[in-house]
């Protein structure tokens, strides 16, 4: 712990990024139902914001954790941090939990972002994929920032890299522009959706797979740009087939 002293005689900008370190690892106390000391913290935030006062609302601790929160991004904030996702702490596991899982599974073609791979996974697990299959020219979920876009769902759901052509032979259908839109659109007992590249989608091989197979389902879109990130839209498309299945 830092006295007084030695945090006012910190840089102000290394005074907020250590601010944020301690106040990120309180919350985490906190989560764990571990106390925390309260007046070290007000300590800390009135050196790092050079305010003369600074209260933490702990009537509970709901509201102590979400003013401890609010204070911590008004620190990164002061410190140039940029928030990323993989930056929050997200309690959401169910304790005690059994994962339900589907027969479906997701094959991502040429997906080129770490980002989205990593994105891909989180929604995949969210809706009981059994499995997320990548071909060869997609990033393994092993790469820094797939593994922090996933947030531990790499560790849960399996994986493995398939070539596009053992995909003939297994029910398929693609996402893509032009198909059937996604409230029409009869999902399969089981398959595999087939996501395309972020800049050149399915390609054509798949496509026609997919037409023979179970067909290619669309999102419509209404904005200017009509076009909306994989990652979304594989989540839209996800929880539509989830749904359909857990319904029957």
């Amino acid at each position: 712990m830092f006295t007084e002293k030695k945090f006012k005689s910190l840089e102000p900008q290394l005074r907020c990024r250590k601010a944020a370190r301690i106040l990120k690892d309180a919350e985490e106390a906190l989560r764990r139902g571990c106390p925390v000391d309260t007046p070290y913290l007000e300590m800390i935030l009135r050196n790092a914001l050079e305010e003369p006062e600074v209260r933490l609302e702990n009537t509970s601790q709901g509201f102590f954790l979400r003013s401890i929160n609010n204070y911590k991004y008004k620190v990164m904030e002061k410190a140039g941090i940029q928030v990323a996702d993989w930056d929050m702490t997200l309690d959401t596991d169910i304790p005690g939990a059994e994962r339900k899982v589907l027969p479906i599974s997701v094959y991502l073609e040429d997906i080129r972002s770490p980002f989205n791979v990593g994105s891909i996974f989180r929604s995949a697990e969210s809706f009981c994929f059994k499995e997320v299959l990548l071909s060869p020219d997609t990033p393994t979920p092993d790469q820094s920032r797939a593994k922090r876009s996933a947030m531990g769902t790499d560790t849960i759901l399996p994986w493995s890299t398939m070539a596009k052509e053992e995909l003939a032979g297994k029910p398929v259908f693609a996402l893509e522009t032009r198909g059937t839109p996604i409230d029409e659109f009869d999902f399969p007992n089981e398959g595999i959706m087939i996501l395309g590249s972020e800049e050149t989608g399915v390609s054509p091989e798949l496509l026609a797979m997919a037409r023979e197979s179970r067909g290619i389902v669309s999102i419509p879109i209404y904005g200017i740009k009509r076009s909306v990130n994989v990652g979304v839209a594989f989540g839209i498309a996800a929880q539509a087939w989830a749904a359909s299945l857990l319904k029957r």
